[in-house]
């Protein structure tokens, strides 16, 4: 018995299909973006108030830190790419 399935998708159930996509990925990045969070947040706590007499974050600091280092991280490295090219 052959399967034969020729309906194509309609624009509506494209679309829908990238939304989900885009937020499924998005949903992975902050997950690993908490738990980068949480240990920035514990390793911050740990040694910066005793080390360097720094106040200690939240967790939404942490969070915070951990976005604009991966931020400027990620920006630096499409210029140096730009660079060698």
């Amino acid at each position: 018995m052959k399967f034969s399935y020729n309906r194509s998708a309609s624009t509506w159930e494209v679309i829908l299909i990238f939304a989900i996509s885009f937020l499924v990925v998005i949903g992975v990045i902050a997950a690993f973006a908490a738990l980068g969070a949480l240990i920035v947040s514990w390793a911050w706590n740990a040694f910066m108030p005793s080390v360097f007499g720094l106040p200690q974050i939240t967790f939404l600091q942490a969070f915070a830190l951990t976005m604009l280092i991966g931020s400027v991280k990620g920006l630096l490295s499409v210029n140096i790419q730009k660079k060698d090219q």
